[in-house]
């Protein structure tokens, strides 16, 4: 093959320049980023529009994010929005790893490990220790849990908490982040909303949001949909040591503006000044008599608490309705759903810009999953503080608190989704075949294989020795 060098890295940034919000990262990239030049083969050189003290950790990977760096002489003609880069026949896709890819179906994926990989002579890790790594789609909870008894998975997408004492008690050598007790999991940076379609009447309205947000009681959410392990959230930050300051710091405005409030009656007064009322069967009208109607979307991270939410709605007065629909990614991504329950990939650490990001009018219609405005929020004075934010250095605190607190308070009264829980994986982890999981005494990367930081467990797998 080609070697990989810098020229591959200035041709991967400066055609999301060109391409910009067709394809992930493309818009980011060209808000801040004037040029990039290979000045030889192992250095390129970034020419911003403006101070960027950010974009080389926007870039790099962390959880399911990042810039992937692309082969220039195989994209090089092609349309990014719709090159596959997967002809196997030719080799593809072409990357750095230990690992190729051969065999690519809605049935499997199956990735074999090199013969011999550059990152081992340069001493960046050994090989791994694996042979082959086959990816099968998920199964339902039921699935799920009898192959992971069974030997047949060595690691599985999430389960619900209540599904562990049968897995625990089928398999010993089964763990968790949190070995075998509760909560099964980590805090990912990902907390859990309803996101409703600011766009959509009548949720264009943040009265008729906050109405919403009043009928739902958190705790019986956590209780019953993640059988208590779980803890709300209090805003769209992962309960991180590093975000704790700023959710501290909101805390005034949040007493004044309680988004998590359950609240039966404030939520009544709000839609009764509206000019709604309850039909005979309870349920909430507006002015003209049309039966007010909720469709909730989501997908099988939700099982269990879309129900509850349901549940808790019609005992309000509003007709809602929960699915997984299996284009839900699509509709969700496009705009084409009214509510819908997801979570937040924004910050991660002390450096808040990630999660204001998530509500730019700029990133509502940008592909990928995330860093979007997935609930189409709009606010210009908004779109212009964290524009500033980008370019404030993350070291200058009272600046980008002074900048934080500023956002919130335009993004507290709207409420623009409505605050659900921490988010946490759950992966059940096999110790039957292969030893060295992340979890709680070894947290050297999450767990979850869905991100890209998942080729550091597969360096990390060893043998498990036979008993």
């Amino acid at each position: 093959g080609e070697p990989f060098s810098a020229e591959d890295v200035a041709y991967t940034f400066n055609k999301l320049v060109e391409v910009g919000s067709a394809v992930k990262w493309g818009a980011d990239v060209q808000q801040f980023l004037s040029k990039a030049t290979a000045t030889d083969a192992t250095t390129t050189v970034f020419d911003f529009k403006v101070p960027a003290p950010r974009f080389f950790e926007f870039v790099a990977y962390k959880f399911d994010i990042g810039v992937y760096i692309v082969p220039k002489h195989i994209f090089e003609g092609q349309d990014w929005a719709t090159f596959p880069h997967g002809d196997l026949a030719a080799g593809q896709p072409v990357t750095t790893s230990p690992w190729q890819l051969v065999f690519n179906e809605p049935e499997q994926k199956v990735m074999d490990r090199r013969d011999s990989w550059w990152g081992e002579a340069a001493g960046v890790a050994p090989m791994p220790q694996m042979l082959r790594h086959v990816y099968l789609p998920a199964p339902p909870e039921q699935g799920l849990a009898t192959g992971i008894i069974s030997n047949e998975y060595d690691i599985a997408t999430g389960l619900q908490p209540a599904t562990f004492g049968t897995v625990f008690d089928g398999n010993e050598k089964v763990i968790t982040w949190t070995g075998q007790e509760e909560p099964f999991g980590n805090v990912d940076w990902w907390p859990h909303s309803l996101y409703l379609n600011n766009e959509k009447p009548p949720y264009d309205d943040k009265n008729v949001r906050w109405a919403i947000s009043y009928y739902l009681d958190r705790e019986q959410i956590i209780d019953v949909g993640w059988s208590g392990a779980s803890e709300p959230s209090t805003l769209f930050l992962p309960n991180y040591p590093g975000l704790q300051p700023y959710i501290e710091a909101a805390q005034p405005l949040l007493e004044q503006y309680p988004i998590t409030a359950f609240d039966r009656d404030k939520g009544d007064e709000l839609l009764t000044a509206k000019g709604w009322t309850k039909n005979d069967d309870g349920m909430w009208q507006d002015e003209t008599g049309t039966q007010i109607e909720l469709e909730i979307i989501s997908f099988f991270d939700f099982t269990g608490v879309g129900p509850v939410i349901v549940e808790q709605l019609r005992r309000a007065g509003i007709q809602a309705t929960y699915s997984e629909p299996p284009n839900f990614f699509t509709r969700f991504s496009e705009g084409d759903y009214t509510g819908g329950l997801f979570g937040h990939g924004g910050s991660y650490s002390p450096d808040i810009y990630y999660s204001l990001r998530l509500y730019q009018s700029a990133s509502t219609k940008i592909p990928g999953g995330h860093l979007v405005n997935f609930s189409r929020w709009k606010n210009a004075e908004y779109d212009a503080l964290v524009d500033q934010l980008y370019g404030t250095s993350p070291t200058d605190t009272a600046a980008v608190m002074d900048i934080w607190m500023k956002c919130m308070a335009l993004w507290v009264p709207d409420n623009p989704d409505i605050q659900i829980s921490q988010g946490l994986h759950r992966l059940p982890m096999n110790t039957t075949y292969w030893t060295g999981w992340p979890d709680a005494e070894n947290p050297y990367v999450n767990p979850a294989h869905f991100h890209l930081t998942w080729p550091l467990v597969m360096h990390n797998l060893t043998k498990a020795t036979p008993t």
